[in-house]
């Protein structure tokens, strides 16, 4: 897959919230193909959690919310060949909940299910050729915590209206990434605004065309938002990639 330029390039940042972590480490045997890792919150627990995806490849990957205030992860990865391929996880509780999937090889697929108790900070880092996709929804929270994607492939966000989320936040897709990582060549967007939520869209000059869009406004220069001045708005949005595609409901 070709290496993007700076400008095509696209990093995913959205402020979301979560957990924390301390030790804990999975090692498998080689002819495994399938993996669970899962883990509520202790009791009266509910520190940040930092999660890292760590150069996945070639995998169909997906993350999104339960309405479950006890679940803290669930992660499914299955492998396309046990020979070569393989994943590790680590659970670091010293300060927060830090979990780090680290992935060798190819993954044929990675499916993360969070709950809803804290704050998520999360990041993929270096993957190639991935298909992901991103779901807030189910009463996820949100209020500035983070979400970072490095990878190449295809991109697509989606923030649920009637599934509610549990407070208000950020959202900031775009900006600052590092010349040597790579961002998607296409990304798919989908938002749908819950009640109180402004956002903004800029899109920086690269081409852009729409499923839909109700109650975003375009005010020139690749901006569409959700008014004409958006101050402070509780989500903001801004991309850089070749191309994008977009629903855009408020």
């Amino acid at each position: 897959m070709r290496s993007l330029t700076r400008k095509q390039t696209a990093i995913l940042l959205i402020l979301i919230v979560l957990g924390s972590g301390a030790g804990l480490f999975w090692y498998f045997e080689s002819n495994r193909t399938q993996f669970r890792f899962e883990a509520v919150y202790p009791e009266g627990d509910t520190r940040k959690v930092i999660l890292a995806l760590v150069t996945p490849r070639d995998a169909n990957l997906t993350i999104s919310f339960e309405n479950d205030t006890s679940l803290m992860y669930r992660i499914d990865a299955e492998l396309y060949d046990p020979g070569s391929d393989s994943v590790r996880f680590e659970h670091d509780r010293v300060n927060v909940h830090s979990l780090h999937l680290y992935c060798e090889g190819r993954q044929q697929r990675i499916a993360i299910v969070l709950g809803i108790a804290a704050k998520y900070d999360i990041t993929i880092f270096k993957g190639e050729n991935l298909n992901t996709t991103v779901r807030y929804g189910n009463g996820a929270v949100l209020n500035e915590t983070w979400f970072v994607a490095y990878q190449t492939g295809v991109l697509r966000i989606a923030v649920d209206e009637h599934d509610g989320l549990t407070t208000h936040g950020s959202m900031l897709i775009g900006g600052g990434v590092p010349e040597s990582i790579d961002g998607p060549l296409y990304l798919m967007l989908d938002i749908d605004l819950p009640d109180g939520y402004g956002g903004r869209l800029s899109t920086y000059g690269i081409p852009i065309s729409f499923i839909e869009r109700q109650g975003w406004g375009f005010y020139g220069n690749g901006v569409f938002a959700t008014a004409a001045t958006v101050e402070r708005p509780r989500v903001t949005i801004g991309l850089a990639c070749t191309s994008i595609l977009a629903r855009l409901i408020d």
